[in-house]
């Protein structure tokens, strides 16, 4: 007789959520949580799970292209993957069957319902194999994870990023010099070029001005809510705008918070200290150093300048060109 349990892995940024679905399943399974998508794919690797149960709307990497990377790892291709979301429209269920899920949950959910489900599930399923870690050596790794990331966080190894979008550079520089090594701040000129930096920068939160050129800060927000790895992204309107439309506009698009400039850099710690210390608020880990980014942004600075002075030696050779062939070409070829 197979004694072994199945093995699920949970997956939603909510902890909340986490706690409810790991006290009703635990019972019947082994049960192991994340946070992310980038955890999933960590944790597979020695937990091993028979199961994937994800959300969907994750920041920076949602459950969609979870689902996918599990899909593409060799060795849980198979593995059953179950969506449980409050998304429940036609086009997102589709999604999640044509990235590679097996089965959709809809939130809020009975535990009835879960229970029963997962039951059915594992009906039709193989019975569970046997697995490199038991559950108890499982659960020492996760204890050593914890506490190294507790102390990642205390000795500054792991900080909050921020990205700062704003036309103004002084505010990136200002906030840069008041917050140290505490913060690491990542400055954007506008809506454009936040979205193409963000994918790479990975901001763990986002100071958003109103006013700038290209794409506003409105339009921004709007942008990535409608994005699902950054539907709870915490996004801060810092702007001199400071009306009663403006403040309406800024929560109707998605807005965390909003303050009004001038302040004093007292007033934004404040706003990111309540953010930074909220228990739902998570460091991820990310793919690019801070030592990195800015290496890259200085590059990228020295190829800009150089760029711009060719451009600059070709507009004046042009106007010279234009000169010289208006004023005495004429001349010459008489």
């Amino acid at each position: 007789m197979n004694d072994l349990k199945y093995r699920i892995l949970i997956t939603d940024d909510d902890e909340e959520n986490r706690v409810i679905l790991q006290t009703l399943l635990e019972e019947h399974y082994e049960v192991l949580t994340a946070r992310d998508g980038f955890e999933t794919i960590e944790k597979m690797e020695y937990f091993e799970p028979d199961l994937f149960l994800l959300d969907i709307l994750m920041p920076i990497m949602d459950g969609f292209d979870t689902c996918e990377t599990i899909r593409r790892h060799p060795r849980f291709g198979n593995a059953i993957v179950t969506f449980i979301s409050s998304i429940e429209s036609k086009r997102e269920i589709q999604k999640a069957f044509d990235t590679g899920g097996n089965y959709f949950i809809a939130k809020p959910f009975s535990a009835d319902v879960i229970l029963g489900d997962l039951a059915l599930t594992f009906e039709q399923a193989p019975p569970p194999r046997s697995k490199r870690l038991t559950m108890k050596e499982v659960q020492a790794m996760e204890d050593r994870r914890f506490e190294e990331e507790k102390a990642s966080v205390a000795s500054g190894e792991l900080k909050p990023r921020l990205m700062i979008v704003d036309d103004d550079n002084d505010m990136a520089v200002v906030l840069t010099e008041s917050f140290g090594d505490g913060i690491e701040v990542v400055p954007a000129q506008d809506g454009l070029d936040a979205i193409a930096k963000i994918k790479d920068t990975e901001p763990d939160i986002l100071l958003l001005d109103i006013g700038m050129p290209r794409m506003n800060g409105f339009d921004l927000c709007r942008s990535l809510r409608r994005t699902m790895r950054y539907k709870k992204l915490p996004i801060i309107f810092l702007s001199a705008n400071d009306t009663p439309e403006n403040r309406r506009l800024a929560t109707q698009v998605g807005g965390t918070d909003f303050i009004a400039k001038p302040c004093s850099v007292d007033a934004i710690e404040d706003v990111l200290g309540e953010i930074i210390n909220d228990s739902n608020f998570y460091v991820r880990r990310k793919k690019v150093t801070f030592e990195q980014l800015t290496a890259s942004n200085r590059q990228m600075s020295e190829e800009q300048r150089l760029i711009a002075a060719r451009q600059s030696v070709e507009r004046d050779y042009g106007r010279l060109r234009d000169f010289i062939e208006k004023n005495f070409m004429k001349d010459l070829k008489n």
